[in-house]
């Protein structure tokens, strides 16, 4: 019936612990950054070689498609906007 809301302060000293336990540290956002942007590239440059890496003990002689190569790149940008993502959340 009634929407009542209140806002409630947490101590200065519980506040600033909240806070700097829901910070990413840089080097942990620069390193995800990195290693996302590494496996977009790969996946947008060099889809073939993503298939055989997965499909190495699995298939002989096999080929990818189209439609792998294709959704392979998309997943490559995806990668690579996710990785933009962690580095500003570190910034």
């Amino acid at each position: 019936m009634y929407n009542v809301t209140m806002a409630v302060g947490l101590p200065d000293e519980l506040q600033s612990a909240y806070e700097a336990a829901n910070r990413v540290p840089l080097g942990l956002g620069v390193f995800a950054f990195l290693v996302m942007c590494a496996l977009g590239a790969l996946c947008l440059l060099k889809p073939d070689i993503v298939w055989q890496v997965r499909h190495l003990w699995t298939v002989s002689g096999g080929e990818p498609t189209t439609y792998y190569m294709v959704t392979t790149r998309i997943i490559g940008v995806i990668c690579i906007v996710a990785g933009a993502v962690c580095l500003a959340a570190a910034l």
